[in-house]
């Protein structure tokens, strides 16, 4: 019975033999919650994004290490920079002390640009009653080709000045046109306000 007694005053010593509260931020148990803010997407290759975070309890003198989940999609640059470098889903990751936050970012990139005989010349010339095909390349609004065919976005296509070339087919990656009169026109293309154009001569 005095066993019992001296254990229950011991229980009550130490809180009655419960865990002590955690406060130390640096006691990777201690309840921290960190808040990253920044983009949920990029929408072209090298895009540069910025992130802050809000760490509550606050905690001054900490330095944040930031990584990136996967550097081939977001590669870390320095304090909250990143920029990407592939598509896909990844996580931002800011470290403070032992405690890790997470933002989820996705990699896209979309269509600004459709421009003509990207990777080689476009014919300048062409016979009366012929066709020809020229290539389109869409890129995003950084420049760089589209990586993947399901963001391609459809692109409208013209000749000006009418009564020379007649569009056939066209694609997000090509047009065909033939030569229906003698003169000099041009195979226009336009995606949103962005418009290329080659000109083409039948004789």
């Amino acid at each position: 019975m005095v066993s019992v007694w001296r254990l229950a005053l011991l229980c009550v010593a130490v809180a009655a033999c419960a865990e002590y509260p955690h406060t130390n931020p640096y006691d990777p148990a201690t309840n921290v919650s960190i808040l990253i803010a920044g983009p949920d997407s990029a929408f072209s290759i090298h895009e540069n994004l910025s992130f802050t975070y809000v760490v509550t309890p606050n905690w001054d003198g900490v330095v944040p290490q930031w990584l990136s989940g996967n550097d081939a999609v977001l590669g870390a640059r320095g304090s909250g920079q990143f920029q990407a470098n592939g598509l896909g889903t990844t996580d931002v990751l800011v470290a403070v002390g032992p405690h890790i936050g997470h933002h989820r970012v996705v990699v896209i990139q979309r269509a600004k640009q459709a421009l003509f005989c990207y990777y080689a010349s476009c014919p300048s010339s062409l016979s009366l009653g012929g066709a020809v095909t020229l290539d389109i390349v869409q890129t995003d609004s950084l420049g760089v080709v589209l990586r993947s065919s399901a963001f391609l976005a459809q692109v409208q296509y013209d000749v000006r000045p009418a009564g020379v070339l007649q569009v056939l087919t066209g694609t997000p990656s090509s047009v065909q046109v033939k030569a229906i009169g003698t003169g000099s026109a041009y195979v226009v293309a336009a995606l949103g306000t962005f418009v290329d154009s080659v000109a083409i001569n039948v004789q």
